[in-house]
């Protein structure tokens, strides 16, 4: 009986005990055996096991062997989902090549024959050994390989080994073996000459100890799904100018409308655009809970099988043109998004929502609106506005991106945005009552507008939260931004890291009547704001904070740089009563 305790590479244990039978023939002076065991390995990931089962004769010159394994239980076991090789649209789908990658357990067989090359003495040996092997696994190619190996045992004690073996599952393989043994394998005392046959009863089986594991990498077509839902993702697709189509891929319809009538608002319906001809798209209202994507912008989603993916075709730069008409070009659903879209001279507002929850806005270049560039009102839930272009409002006081809520919770981002030369504001909130927003407004390039950068104003009860940070805001009418709180609003604000300058005001903060107003400042860069006066209402200032009435203000600044503006660097003003630094 002999066990084994195996350690891998990877500090992974695994083991075998084998139990036979050798008998000496003094007639042959050979031993013959054979035995049969059990092999259990830990791959780190799995558990595998095994049968084995072997026979052996050993001589004075001569040594054959021949093993045999068998694995049993749960040969082949998954190690977990692998990467995305790739995909494509099929029909109406976005089909993925995921790799999943599984641990094989190998069955097979090998057999060698040996020769002493040299002796030592009455102990010691040198033997050479060459065999083939073949091993097969289920969902594996099955290979024979050669062995040919090198054996010495210099005594009792000591044996030393190397092996070189091929195949082509596993390549080529050079294995050095080094190993000791005490007591030793030999009976205890003398050993005639004619005994050395007898004196090898006691070694170790030769066999491949290890469960031999193929790890293998293979590939399935799944359709992409939704984590949302759990269900795959349904593609619409619109080659603009086609006709006669059914909103597969292979046979895309022709207009956006077409693709949008296909939809069935169960959240997994996407409207994917190829601007084809681009003859140009009549203004459209997008259901709730649809996507409509255009093929300009890289377009990325999300999914169950391999966390994002870029969408075939995306990215190709340009985008489909939405033409003028008497409504807003583009109205938002519940739950919709809208990317990689051109919107000139739209005829009302460019983009609209109205008492919806949750929309994404993203990679639009929008230009001379007769109205707002983006108009929500009452909208809650997730706001995402970002990577859009907006250039140009017309009328008077239509800002560039506009929410104004009266109630519920909005949670707003507002990201890589170029806001230029509207009639209001780059980026208003306007807040009434009890509703609340968490906005964060980053990386935005804000200038030439009629009256702020960035405003927020609010009323009521109201609450916002509003991380501004890394924004550009230059050669604005008023304030580069502005942040008021009136009547018994509260207003939280951390700016950090923004350029403004050469606006008329560079960072206003102000709180009236009864509001809290509460401020920090940090490593903003405020400069050349302003234009001579010395009217207090109508203080230039790099960065001005007011109080009214019984109103509160809570002000932290730390490491701004506030310079060349028209007058103070920094000004508090409290009821007219006013301190500069």
């Amino acid at each position: 009986m002999e066990g084994r305790l195996l350690l891998d590479n990877d500090t992974n244990l695994g083991g075998n005990i084998l139990l036979g039978y050798r008998r000496y023939n003094s007639n042959s002076r050979r031993i013959w055996g054979g035995y049969v065991g059990y092999d259990i390995r830990d791959s780190g990931d799995n558990t595998f096991h095994q049968l084995g089962l072997g026979g052996e004769s050993l001589g004075e010159i001569w040594d054959f062997r021949v093993n045999g394994y068998l694995p049993i239980g749960d040969t082949r076991q998954g190690v977990g989902e692998g990467a995305v090789r790739g995909s494509f649209f099929h029909q109406n789908y976005l089909i993925l090549e995921q790799g999943q990658n599984r641990e094989a357990a190998m069955g097979g067989v090998d057999a060698e024959v040996g020769v002493r090359l040299a002796q030592f003495g009455t102990q010691g040996s040198l033997r050479g050994y060459g065999g083939l092997y073949w091993y097969d696994a289920e969902g594996s190619p099955d290979t024979l390989g050669w062995r040919v190996r090198l054996e010495a045992r210099p005594t009792d004690y000591l044996n030393f080994g190397v092996s070189f073996q091929e195949d082509e599952l596993f390549g080529t393989n050079v294995v050095f073996t080094l190993g000791a043994t005490f007591p030793g394998t030999r009976p205890q005392g003398a050993i005639a000459e004619d005994d050395i046959v007898l004196a090898r009863l006691g070694e170790s089986v030769q066999r491949t100890n290890a469960i031999i594991i193929d790890y293998q990498d293979e590939f399935r077509q799944v359709p992409a799904t939704n984590p949302e839902t759990n269900e795959p993702y349904v593609f619409q697709h619109v080659n603009l100018g086609t006709t006669g189509g059914d909103g597969t891929f292979e046979n895309p319809v022709g207009t956006v409308q077409e693709g949008l009538d296909r939809t069935v608002s169960d959240g997994n319906d996407i409207v994917y655009v190829q601007p084809g001809t681009n003859p140009g798209i009549p203004p459209f209202t997008i259901p709730d809970r649809v996507q409509v994507l255009s093929t300009g912008p890289v377009q990325q989603l999300e999914t169950v099988e391999s966390g994002i993916v870029q969408l075939s075709l995306s990215g190709a730069g340009v985008l489909p043109t939405i033409t003028p008409g008497a409504t807003a070009s583009v109205t938002m659903g519940d739950r919709t998004t809208l990317s990689g879209f051109d919107i000139p001279n739209a005829g009302t507002n460019a983009i609209q929502g109205t008492s919806i929850d949750t929309v994404t806005i993203r990679d639009n270049a929008i230009a001379n609106s007769t109205q707002t560039g983006i108009l929500l009102f009452d909208v809650t839930g997730q706001v995402t506005v970002t990577d859009n272009s907006i250039d140009t409002t017309g009328g008077f006081g239509n800002s560039g991106f506009f929410i104004g809520n009266t109630g519920g919770s909005v949670d707003l981002t507002v990201v890589r945005n170029q806001i230029a030369n509207t009639t209001d504001s780059g980026i208003d909130i306007l807040l009434f009552n009890t509703a609340e927003a968490t906005a964060n407004l980053s990386d935005n390039t804000l200038s030439g507008n009629n009256t702020d950068g960035i405003r927020a104003d609010m009323f009521g009860n109201s609450t916002a939260t509003l991380t501004i940070d890394n924004n550009t805001v230059s050669d604005n009418e008023t304030f580069g931004i502005g942040i008021r709180s009136n009547e018994s609003a509260t207003a939280i604000t951390t700016l950090t890291n923004n350029t403004v300058s050469d606006n008329d005001f560079g960072i206003g903060i102000r709180s009236n009547e009864s509001a809290t107003a509460i401020a920090t400042l940090t490593n903003n860069t405020v400069s050349g704001n302003g234009f001579d006066s010395t009217d207090i209402d109508t203080a230039t200032d790099g960065i001005a904070t007011a109080t009214r009435g019984d109103s509160s203000l809570q002000l932290l600044l730390k490491e701004n740089t506030a310079t060349n503006n028209a007058r103070f660097g920094i000004s508090i003003l409290s009821d007219y009563f006013i301190r500069s630094v």
